[in-house]
């Protein structure tokens, strides 16, 4: 069985957005993939901040350098960050540290099961977050 994290953020702190939807849909996939859910990490923060100034998505990283986990499910890819450069490392670090992130909306895989990056998957997520960068 695999063990999974979710990252559920919003980019501001109106009551009108919340991580609810994004968590409660994540969870559902994780049941439906039979993953155990080691934490969910939860934030209201702008994805321009960089990880200094996010203190959930740090923790997050933090966490998953101590314990055993496979993958980190977001929603969407924006959800990582809205800066390319910045985003593309974060992906980076979780790579080396051979965890994988799933992103819901795309239904994409940044690792083979065989802990290899996705080429494809890879190539998409690079344009998606020009896309992103392009409409913030």
């Amino acid at each position: 069985m695999l063990n999974a994290v979710i990252y559920s953020r919003v980019s501001s702190e109106s009551e009108r957005q919340d991580t609810q939807r994004q968590t409660s849909e994540l969870v559902e996939y994780a049941q439906m993939m039979r993953y155990t859910i080691v934490e969910i990490y939860e934030e209201k923060v702008s994805g321009f901040k960089k990880n200094e100034q996010r203190p959930v998505f740090s923790k997050m990283l933090e966490d998953i350098s101590t314990k055993k986990i496979d993958k980190v499910l977001v929603w969407e890819l924006s959800r990582i960050g809205r800066s390319v450069l910045n985003s593309l490392q974060n992906i980076q670090v979780l790579h080396d540290m051979k965890v994988g992130i799933y992103i819901k909306n795309f239904n994409l895989e940044t690792l083979n099961e065989d802990k290899t990056p996705n080429s494809l998957a890879m190539f998409m997520v690079q344009i998606l977050f020009a896309v992103a960068n392009m409409e913030s």
